[in-house]
């Protein structure tokens, strides 16, 4: 300290060096017009203010580390951390596991489900049945069954909520069983409800919502209100491939407090889908790029 140096030099007749304190550097402060473009850019790709202001908030916590250089590295940082995902537990030997995937029409529900249960069967070698209840929509029927022959998975189907017990009994030895739903009108209850007949005839472990990420981010939330009924767990967003822009994504799971569990991309079985990850969708949702 400061005294013991003093006497040292009374004593000795020494001056003690006296060390220089070392500044941390601290980056440049990022412009003003910099920042302006980081909110125009998510702006366009259609993240909704109030997410924008949560990334604001978040970044003013680092002023002093951020600089042009790594500004957007930290904006998708930032981006990440308000992304809610899930994973599918598929370490279901022998529980006889039920999965069930419900949405609007045309999303790719029956697609999604051949993937789901390819992964399930090939990847995690799991003893996989499937079971749809889409008798209305012309071909549905026929698109799974022609899955479930190529890929050698016992394939069932109801035409009533009475014969989903029967059924269930018949997978019972199944370590996973995958129910495919018709596709309903959100605005229409009727329809909702006659779906949510045949989920309640069984148990189900858990339910997934799948929608189009070309929708608007108005038109997700007001489905996700409507499908509530069904308590699903977490959203399949599919078809981010044919979206145009991707903010739609995290303004549906911010503002209605559930995750995203998986992201298709294509029409190929299983290949075109991806396990929820936050930094892949927060680089989706900033630069608009499909990353292998």
């Amino acid at each position: 300290n400061q005294n013991q140096k003093q006497r040292i030099s009374e004593t000795y007749g020494v001056q003690p060096k006296i060390e220089k304190e070392v500044e941390t550097p601290v980056a440049k402060p990022v412009a003003d017009d910099r920042m302006k473009a980081i909110i125009k850019n998510l702006s366009e790709r259609e993240v909704q203010k109030s997410v924008i202001l949560s990334i604001m908030e978040q970044l003013k916590k680092y002023k002093n580390f951020l600089s042009k250089d790594n500004l957007e590295n930290y904006v998708q940082t930032c981006l990440g951390s308000l992304i809610l995902t899930k994973t599918l537990d598929l370490n279901v030997k022998k529980q006889n596991k039920v999965i069930a995937l419900v949405g609007p029409t045309g999303v790719g529900k029956t697609t999604t489900i051949a993937k789901l249960a390819l992964i399930a069967k090939i990847i995690h070698k799991l003893d996989v049945g499937l079971i749809s209840i889409d008798t209305y929509r012309l071909g549905a029927i026929d698109q799974l069954k022609s899955f479930a022959d190529v890929s050698h998975t016992d394939f069932l189907v109801a035409y009533e909520p009475s014969e989903m017990p029967a059924l269930m009994k018949k997978f019972a030895k199944k370590d996973i069983v995958f129910i495919d739903t018709v596709g309903r009108n959100h605005k229409n209850d009727a329809q909702l409800q006659s779906n949510l007949d045949f989920l309640s005839s069984v148990k189900v472990d858990e339910t997934f919502l799948v929608l189009s990420a070309t929708s608007s981010t108005r038109n997700l939330i007001e489905i996700a209100k409507k499908f509530k009924m069904f308590n699903y767990s977490a959203f399949i967003m599919s078809k981010i491939d044919e979206a145009v822009v991707h903010g739609n994504i995290i303004n549906l799971s911010t503002k209605t407090g559930n995750p995203i569990a998986f992201l298709t991309n294509g029409q190929m079985i299983p290949d075109d889908i991806i396990s929820a990850d936050k930094d892949y969708i927060a680089n989706l949702i900033y630069t608009g790029q499909l990353r292998s």
